[in-house]
């Protein structure tokens, strides 16, 4: 059974792959994969607000006359930047990635509060396990910090994933 379903992954990997560099496939693999499709362009729709929103923050709100921009203001765009960012992903995941409308307020506030919280628990994963590699094991290494930040930004997409679809937008049997 476990050989089959590597088999079968392995498979799918490869059909996926030869497909994406053959234009025609791209709408017949949008429709078979939608799902996962919309949750990578909403992601990237999301990693762009993220960036902005960063910008912005540091640009115009949390510098300080005179101020260098130090650590205070870095974790205050940071925070700005997470807000929006999520925002803007529940608002997408729920309309086009899960398709996760409730009936109800009470329903679409334990909702907003599970994808939150979910999201939550996968931005401190983050900031620890970047504090363990910026901290511990490469300290003043600005490449590898960035080689963690995109390891960690991996595990936190995948991670992101599961629990909206297993957790947050769960349909109702």
């Amino acid at each position: 059974m476990q050989e089959t379903q590597k088999k079968i992954n392995k498979e799918w990997f490869i059909d996926v792959f030869k497909r994406i560099w053959h234009i025609k496939e791209w709408k017949s693999l949008y429709t078979e994969n939608r799902q996962v499709a919309n949750y990578i362009i909403f992601g990237v729709v999301t990693t762009v607000v993220s960036f902005i929103s960063y910008w912005l923050a540091r640009k115009f709100m949390f510098i300080r006359e005179g101020g260098s921009g130090g650590e205070i203001d870095i974790a205050l765009s940071t925070t700005f930047s997470w807000i929006t960012s999520v925002t803007t992903a529940f608002i997408t995941n729920r309309l086009w990635v899960f398709d996760g409308k409730v009936k109800g307020a009470k329903n679409l506030l334990i909702q907003t509060f599970n994808f939150y919280s979910s999201r939550f628990l996968t931005y401190i994963f983050e900031v620890g396990f970047m504090w363990v590699i910026t901290s511990f094991l490469f300290p003043d290494n600005k490449t590898l910090e960035l080689v963690a930040k995109i390891i960690a930004n991996f595990f936190v997409l995948i991670l992101n994933f599961i629990l909206s679809k297993l957790f947050v937008f769960k349909k109702k049997k």
